[in-house]
């Protein structure tokens, strides 16, 4: 019912690395032009596959990047919930000391 350690080791450490490392050996061999028939796969499918791709990444480094610069430029703020718990331990806080004070 479950994968053992080693095979799991094992699959994460050789297969997926090597795994990894052909598809970069592949991507650099259309690059330099060894393999053209994979440049015009490539290529064909650029429209529908590749520049959407491209595309979407792009967007969500910018989303990413405008996230990170709202954050830097925001001053940090409490969560609405941190402020409620407070509100409600200085309202208890307040009603001891009423209460002591009757």
């Amino acid at each position: 019912k479950f994968v053992p350690l080693t095979i799991i080791n094992f699959v994460t450490r050789t297969v997926l690395g090597r795994m990894f490392g052909q598809t970069l050996s592949v991507a650099d061999e259309v690059r330099t032009g060894k393999r053209p028939e994979h440049a015009a796969v490539i290529e064909a499918k650029r429209d529908h596959l590749y520049d959407w791709v491209k595309e979407r990444v792009q967007v969500m480094l910018q989303r990413n990047n405008d996230n990170n610069t709202k954050e830097e430029e925001e001053p940090k703020t409490t969560d609405a919930r941190d402020n409620d718990e407070n509100a409600t331990e200085k309202e208890a806080a307040n009603d001891e000391k009423e209460d002591s004070a009757e």
